[in-house]
């Protein structure tokens, strides 16, 4: 802890020789959307947890100079969804020669449903490009603390019903096939344009990729910004 503490009095000796004008302060909400891809081989009812998601982003920053800076950004996405289906067909009565009915083994199908959320905590340094009065380019790069969700639950669904009985009314679910939570040091990087709406407000369109394990996140995001 004494170590990371003696960080405060060194941030604080650069705010301080900072020009008033390069050391501004300012805050910033997005909408984001999250692109997750991850290496797989397919397999039949295994999800590699694959998907698209939104969510919400709010960060810190300050210039350090009028074209340097650094910020800390928490993004926070909704679960990546998804579902695959198989139908298991019944193999003792075949294995044993027997021709037995539906009614004794049903034919049974399984949706296996998979949860993922990847919420990250983003230390980043950037530099400035302006491009007009009220336009601005600015090129960001850091590392990340990613922490990803992941659960999975099987829904047991018998493709034909005995006695004429609702198919709902004979499946059912298992509680919880697994849950997992990993996390993770990942390097990111972005661009964004800061387009002045005012003299302290600023519209935020961006877009920055992220490594994960085994895969990457491309995380787009809109907002708004704040100078003080």
């Amino acid at each position: 802890m004494r170590r990371y503490l003696s960080i405060v009095p060194f941030l604080a000796a650069v705010l301080t020789t900072s020009s008033p004008a390069a050391a501004q302060t300012y805050v910033a909400g997005s909408l984001v959307g999250d692109i997750a891809r991850f290496s797989h081989v397919d397999v039949p009812g295994v999800d590699d947890g694959s998907g698209e998601a939104i969510g919400f982003a709010v960060r810190l920053g300050t210039h350090i100079t009028p074209i340097f800076g650094v910020e800390i950004e928490f993004a926070r996405p909704s679960v990546i969804e998804s579902s695959q289906g198989t139908q298991v067909l019944p193999a003792i009565p075949e294995a044993l020669g027997l021709r037995l009915p539906d009614l004794v083994f049903p034919p049974i199908s399984y949706d296996l449903r998979t949860e993922t959320r990847n919420t990250t905590v983003a230390a980043s340094v950037w530099a400035r490009q302006e491009l007009t009065g009220r336009v601005a380019m600015v090129y960001s790069g850091g590392i990340a603390l990613v922490r990803s969700e992941q659960a999975s639950w099987l829904d047991f669904v018998p493709v034909s019903s005995p006695f004429g009985m609702p198919r709902e009314a004979t499946s059912f679910a298992y509680p919880s096939l697994f849950e997992a939570t990993t996390y993770s040091m990942q390097p990111q990087v972005g661009a964004e344009a800061r387009i002045g709406l005012t003299e302290r407000v600023q519209l935020i369109p961006g877009v920055r990729l992220y490594g994960l394990e085994g895969g990457w996140l491309l995380r787009p995001s809109v907002g708004l910004g704040w100078t003080f």
